[in-house]
């Protein structure tokens, strides 16, 4: 794709935002809904739209090449992302549930569902790619050095090998020896066949003639011939009529020249935004040489006419402002316009004195307006964010881009003139604290020579020591005297951090829902697809993490519940938020931090990861099964029944002995000798269960408050999963901010499934006729890991290398998925416990004439049936 396509896409998504800038903001206030109803069908309106520009956006930022259109598309991208966030949290509070119905909107809008699939911006990962791949390698380092230090250690600690690896490995050994002399015997064999059928030079069948032998020639390789034109007939009236998967094998295979085409469009985009860098610092000394003699003359002669007419006015002159004040720029600042507060406290006021005093209105007004219906109480809708930057963006369009000529930078390299208006305030900033220092001083030798003062001294006040607030004194660092690079280094050797896995949110398989609105069905029974958790997963998890720039003017969930059967795909969700963000992966799921510790350096462990993943942010910690944590002694039995009988203890690393110092050398002391390994501790039932109870209950309180000391700029994520939450009880949907529910999937989803995991598993150049609606009708029940199990099982590497012999049949799929459980009561289970998930709606605005009459009758009733201790004081 060139510029100019890039270019007009560009276009036509500042066109959009244009237009929904009139529908936020319209000139009549009468054109604001107040009604639940009206801000629901406008907001949904504005969801659909925004995503439609987010998508637009999020491609020209990924493939424009012209470094200072980047600048201006992704301040547009980022107010965009922060307004999807804004409104459908509006959304959720109006429809009390995390997944909003699209379909009526889809519907007018003639647009299909996959218009509302929220892309994950590509520039949270290659905007640092160099950093992500440093941290990689430093990671890949650390595992190796600790392994190989454990790996030593055990094997110093058990010098013999144990009798079931022993026997295990002869086991290989004679099974490799019989496997290899099997293949040989088959291979004898086969020739002999061969031998025997078309007949040796010692067969007793006679030789063909030459024409003979050139027919059967011909016969043969027409007959295969006809074969192959046939097949590849058959396969493409196949892919004619969707019933087979296209070749996509072909040089000209179009996804792979797209996919070159970004490539090197990418390459190009690095080499003009390193030009465009060093250009910058160029350009800026530039400024400073040419024009900042005649800024600095011009600020100087502005300063001065201030003094002199402070002089006139006043009689003296006036002091200077500070730097945190602004300095001279606070002289030369606008007055600041009215707020809507007071512009609306003033119309109070003013509509007040047209009334006199401001007495109630007449009784019989009163009983009027009584009489009249009840409207619905009206929604007081919370400011945005977001609205002025994309105004912004939408003018710096208009005014910039809209009509700029670029016939002449076909190449799309940096325009100077642009950099020079844009470094222009940054330079005259500069020169002006240069400048107020130098009039500081002038000013002081104008009070002295003038006025004939003395310089007065600066008592040095005693600096108060503020008291620490107790959040503060919470958060005392107790690992001060460490670096982030020994306290990281140190969670790699306890495997806290882990390598995050290559998964994407795409690889979360699941398709749209479209549900028939005449129905009526509520919103809160409206039950979500596969494709509405990818998306819910997206505007709550990835979009806020990734971007400091969203997350810092939204209020982002800081912990996410994911809850679902299992083989839903909870640890993939989480693994791919951490991959899609280029975020640090925190492991602290009870099974992998229990046993490594001593129960006393819990808090110390607590505070190391946080700290660790508040400086390396983005980061996301990892809670599998935190429904033992939130749970009663009864949740821990699953725990417990999948624990060893024996206590492990904690990681000892074995030092290498040092060898013995030499006689005749000084300070020759005893070699140390090597401690003894670990050995693991028995533990009775019972001890075993209360040592986990103690576990959990401290793990609990130190999580929550580790939580509570993360400071708002600070981006870390916990995704906790889980598949039993009801074990966790109310204290787990206190502990989530946002509870996100992976069900089952449904016909359609299963039908995407079955179709991806075997395109997948079978190369491109093998057809395969299979009915994946019979497949999709018979795992009905099934998760989305069952279904994958079962193509794993049943597409083993020796029957993909078959196919092409022996085509695939439904029933060798059949056969798997039936030996695998299905999960239809605990998803049941599941919804239940979803059911008990509140989301709080709006508070409807207070009237005052209620508030007042409810004062009033409160009065009277406090006079007459039970006065107020003044009226009782009066009485006495």
């Amino acid at each position: 794709m060139s510029h100019i396509t890039y270019n007009e896409l560009w276009k036509e998504a500042m066109s959009t935002i244009g237009l929904l800038m009139d529908i936020e903001n319209p000139k009549e206030p009468t054109l604001v809904p107040k009604q639940k109803i009206e801000i629901r069908q406008q907001y949904v309106l504005l969801y659909v739209h925004y995503i439609g520009v987010f998508r637009k956006l999020e491609d020209c930022f990924d493939q424009i090449v012209h470094p200072q259109k980047r600048v201006d598309v992704k301040k547009a991208l980022e107010a965009v992302m922060g307004r999807i966030l804004e409104i459908k949290e509006v959304l959720v509070k109006i429809d009390a549930s995390e997944f909003i119905r699209l379909d009526d909107v889809l519907l007018d809008l003639k647009v299909t569902p996959e218009a509302c699939e929220l892309p994950v911006p590509r520039y949270y990962v290659s905007d640092r790619a160099k950093e992500l791949e440093e941290r990689e390698k430093l990671l890949n380092a650390l595992v190796t050095q600790y392994n190989m230090k454990k790996d030593s250690a055990k094997r110093k600690a058990s010098n013999t090998l144990p009798l079931d690896e022993a026997i295990k490995i002869i086991q290989i050994n004679e099974r490799g020896r019989q496997g290899r002399k099997k293949v040989r015997e088959l291979r004898q064999h086969r020739s002999m066949q061969v031998v025997e059928q078309f007949g040796g030079r010692n067969s007793n069948k006679p030789y063909l003639t030459p024409d003979e032998a050139s027919v059967q020639i011909q016969k043969t390789f027409r007959a295969h011939r006809a074969r192959i034109e046939v097949s590849e007939r058959r396969q493409e009236e196949q892919v004619f009529i969707g019933m087979a998967p296209p070749d996509q094998s072909r040089d000209t295979d179009p996804y792979e020249q797209l996919e070159h085409t970004r490539t090197r469009r990418k390459l190009i985009q690095n080499q003009n935004e390193q030009d465009y860098l060093q250009q910058l610092t160029v350009i800026k000394q530039k400024l400073h040489d040419y024009e900042g003699p005649d800024i600095k003359e011009h600020l100087q002669d502005e300063i001065r006419q201030w003094f002199m007419m402070h002089k006139e006015q006043t009689g003296k002159f006036p002091s200077y402002p500070t730097d945190e004040e602004g300095g001279s720029s606070k002289i030369f600042a606008p007055k600041p316009k009215p707020t809507e507060a007071e512009l609306a406290e003033a119309a109070a006021k003013a509509k007040k004195g047209k009334n006199g005093t401001g007495r109630a209105p007449a009784f019989g007004t009163m009983k009027k307006k009584a009489d009249d219906e009840p409207k619905p109480p009206e929604v007081q809708l919370p400011p945005s964010n977001f609205l002025l930057a994309i105004q912004q963006s939408f003018e710096t369009y208009t005014n910039v881009w809209a009509n700029r000529d670029e016939s002449s930078n076909f190449a799309q390299k940096f325009d100077p003139e642009l950099v020079k208006e844009q470094l222009r305030p940054t330079v005259i900033e500069e020169i002006r604290k240069k400048v107020d220092e130098q009039m500081r001083e002038e000013l002081e030798n104008l009070k002295l020579s003038l006025e004939g003062g003395k310089k007065k001294g600066k008592k040095d006040k005693k600096a108060k020591k503020k008291k620490l607030s107790r959040k503060q004194k919470k958060k005392r660092d107790i690992t001060a005297n460490r670096s982030i690079e020994s306290l990281y280094a140190e969670l790699v050797s306890k495997d806290l951090v882990k390598k995050v896995p290559a998964v994407f949110l795409q690889d979360f398989i699941g398709d749209c829902t479209f549900v028939d609105t005449s129905a009526g069905a509520e919103p809160a029974a409206y039950q979500p697809s596969l494709a509405d958790i990818r998306r819910v997963v997206t505007e709550y998890c990835v979009l806020p993490l990734g971007s400091s720039a969203v997350h810092k003017d939204i209020q982002p969930a800081r912990t996410v519940l994911l809850h679902g059967a299992k083989g839903t795909g909870k640890s993939l969700l989480a693994n791919a938020v951490a991959n899609e963000t280029g975020s640090v992966l925190f492991d602290l799921s009870p099974s992998n931090v229990r046993g490594k510790f001593p129960l006393l350096d819990m808090r110390l462990v607590m505070h190391m990861v946080f700290k660790v993943a508040s400086v390396m942010a983005p980061a996301v910690i990892l809670i599998e099964d935190i429904d033992c944590v939130f749970g009663k002694d009864s949740s821990l039995e699953p725990y417990l029944a999948s624990l060893p009988e024996t206590m492990p203890v904690p990681d000892i690393i074995i030092p290498e002995p040092k060898p013995p110092a030499e006689p005749g050398d000084e300070g020759a002391a005893e070699a140390e000798p090597t401690p003894e390994p670990p050995v693991p501790v028995s533990l009775s039932a019972n001890d075993l269960r209360e040592e986990a109870k103690q576990f959990m209950k401290v793990f609990r309180k130190l999580l929550q408050l580790q939580v509570k000391l993360l400071e708002p700029t600070d981006r870390v994520l916990i995704i906790g999963t889980s598949s039993n939450p009801n074990n966790g009880g109310k204290s787990l949907i206190a502990f989530s901010n946002k509870v996100v529910p992976l069900p089952l999937p449904n016909y359609s989803s299963r039908y995407l499934i079955w179709k991806t995991l075997i395109a997948k598993a079978i190369s491109r150049t093998h057809p395969y006729d299979v009915d994946f609606g019979l497949l999709a009708r018979l795992s009905d029940g099934f998760s989305a890991g069952t279904i994958k199990a079962a193509v794993d099982r049943a597409l083993m590497a020796h029957r993909v290398q078959l196919i092409s012999k022996h085509p695939l049949k439904v029933e060798e799929f059949i056969n798997e998925i039936s030996r695998l459980p299905k999960a239809t009561e605990q998803d049941e289970e599941l919804k239940k416990f979803q059911a008990k998930i509140v989301i709080k709606g709006f508070k409807p605005p207070e009237d005052p004439a209620a508030t007042t009459k409810k004062n009033g009758t409160t009065g009277a009733k406090g006079a007459t049936g039970s006065p107020t201790k003044g009226a009782t004081a009066k009485k006495a």
